[in-house]
């Protein structure tokens, strides 16, 4: 395994995570208090003023990360044991757009019911690119379907193959850097994607004109906006990518076209975005004394909806040196 972490001040602040496809023994999705989130609208990006006790619900549903850590289970053990001490070695990022925006669906084999999503998503994508998981342990990116609470691939029932998958924007298919003109309707606050200034009248006028007859016209306007010249948002953005032989978690501000070119360079084939600005983290088994946090945006939200865990073979040591990522590492 791989890791890359980039911190100058006003140049570069960016994880990178290489991890061979033969040393990982399993991937583990939860979402924190799964069927409250699902009785709640998310938090809306379509209107001004959303009901404050209902947003305060959405975020009063996450959980911190450790919580979610010492929910998933490993073998029969949580990752995080009753002494707060990692019991396999475990990586572990967030999904945290699930239960917060509209499109971000996900699906779990084990829970009922299977498919997730906030009260109100308009549920109208042709298919949802998918980080998806399957029972024989293999990660890809999918676009996928849902019906009657089944898994549809093009025209094959993938239901009983599947373990869990979670919507990501889409950023890198086969090798080739997604066109943002593409895609630009998948990212439901838009603010992802370009930049306005939504205190100010003019940015107000530009969120207005976006959102206005959404969802139906939602990517219609939010192309005009980007086609008149509204500029282009750089954001924090936590993606993960695949290839053959590896899995890339990438943590790195910059367009969403950026971040796929990034993907593409480190050697990923396909790639989607889980979550933007203060959202991202990454979380790891070693850091002394009992586990921490490698990387996270510089005004990190501790609570997260969902965390994908990451799970490695071999034994897990926890008496490591501290301040050395490469020894730790080796």
């Amino acid at each position: 395994m791989d890791v890359h972490i980039h911190k100058t001040p006003g140049v570069r602040n960016d994880l990178l995570v290489v991890i061979p496809t033969t040393e990982m023994a399993d991937a583990v999705f939860h979402i924190a208090n799964r069927e409250r989130l699902m009785s709640l609208p998310g938090l809306l990006r379509h209107v001004h003023v959303q009901n404050p006790d209902e947003r305060q619900a959405v975020n009063d549903a996450k959980r911190p990360v450790e919580d979610h850590l010492r929910q998933i289970h490993v073998d029969g053990l949580p990752i995080l044991g009753e002494n707060g001490t990692p019991t396999c070695r475990a990586i572990a990022v967030g999904a945290r757009s699930v239960g917060s925006n509209h499109g971000v669906i996900a699906w779990q084999a084990d829970q009922s019911p299977r498919f997730f999503h906030v009260q109100g998503d308009p549920l109208d994508y042709p298919s949802y690119s998918c980080l998806t998981y399957s029972r024989d342990g293999t990660l890809s990116i999918r676009d996928l379907r849902f019906a009657s609470d089944r898994v549809i691939d093009g025209d094959h029932d993938i239901t009983e193959t599947v373990r869990w998958c979670t919507f990501g924007n889409p950023i890198l298919r086969g090798g080739r850097v997604t066109r943002i003109e593409d895609v630009i309707g998948t990212f439901s606050d838009i603010r992802h994607v370009l930049a306005f200034e939504r205190e100010l009248a003019r940015g107000r006028q530009v969120e207005d004109e976006i959102y206005d007859g959404y969802p139906q016209e939602f990517r219609e306007k939010a192309l005009r906006a980007l086609r008149h010249g509204v500029p282009r948002q750089r954001f924090l953005h936590n993606c993960v990518g695949i290839s053959e032989h590896a899995v890339f978690l990438m943590q790195r501000e910059g367009t969403i076209e950026e971040a796929g070119y990034w993907l593409q360079e480190a050697g990923a084939r396909d790639g989607v975005i889980l979550d933007n600005g203060a959202s991202p983290f990454c979380w790891a088994w070693w850091p002394y004394p009992s586990g921490g946090f490698l990387f996270t945006a510089p005004d990190y939200r501790p609570r997260a909806s969902a965390v994908i865990a990451f799970i490695l073979h071999g034994s897990v040591r926890t008496n490591l040196p501290s301040g050395s990522v490469g020894f730790t590492i080796v």
